[in-house]
C-alpha cells in the first residue's frame, strides 16, 4: 500500500474525486501540505472535479488545507459515511465517483453508499496523533485486515 503522495492516479479522468482529509493528505490535526502532495493534487485536478472532506470540524484547518491545495471543501453539514454529503455538488446521474482515503469504517463506508470507487491508501500518522486518534486508527486497522480476507480494498 502507497501514501497518497506516492499513488499513480493517471487511470482516473473526467471523474468526481472525494478526497479525504486527515491522514490521506495530512496527518491528523495538521494543515501543512508537503508538495509531493500538492503535485499529484494538481494532477487530478487538471483531469478530474475534486472536493476535499473531512470528518473534522475545525473550519479554520479545513480553509488553510483548501487554500493551500487550491480545492473546494465540502462544508461538515453531513459527516462521511452519509449519503446526504452528495446534496453539496452538482453532479449528472452519469458522474463516477471515485474516494481516496485511508479509513475503511467511514471512507470505504461513504463510497459503497454513493457507488463510488475507492482507493485505500497508507495513512499518515503524526508525532502528536491524539490517544483518540490512535484508538481510532487500531480499531480501523482491525476492520481493514478483517474486510481485507473478504474483499479486495
Amino acid at each position: 500500500m502507497k501514501y497518497f503522495f506516492e499513488t499513480d492516479f493517471s487511470h482516473i479522468r473526467g471523474h468526481i474525486i472525494f478526497l479525504d482529509i486527515d491522514g490521506t493528505i495530512v496527518p491528523d490535526r495538521i494543515d501543512c501540505v508537503c508538495q509531493k502532495t500538492l503535485e499529484n493534487i494538481e494532477k487530478l485536478k487538471l483531469v478530474n472535479r475534486v472536493y476535499l472532506l473531512s470528518n473534522n470540524r475545525d473550519k479554520r484547518r479545513l480553509e488553510t488545507v483548501s487554500v493551500n491545495t487550491g480545492l473546494e471543501y465540502i462544508k461538515p453539514l453531513h459527516r462521511k459515511p452519509k449519503r446526504r454529503i452528495l446534496q453539496e455538488i452538482s453532479s449528472t446521474p452519469t458522474e463516477k465517483f471515485f474516494v481516496i482515503g485511508d479509513q475503511v469504517c467511514t471512507d470505504v463506508l461513504f463510497a459503497k453508499r454513493i457507488g463510488a470507487e475507492y482507493i485505500h491508501v497508507k495513512r499518515l500518522r503524526g508525532e502528536n496523533d491524539s490517544v483518540k486518534m490512535r484508538t481510532i486508527y487500531l480499531f480501523d486497522d482491525l476492520a481493514l485486515m478483517f474486510l481485507g480476507f473478504f474483499m479486495k480494498i
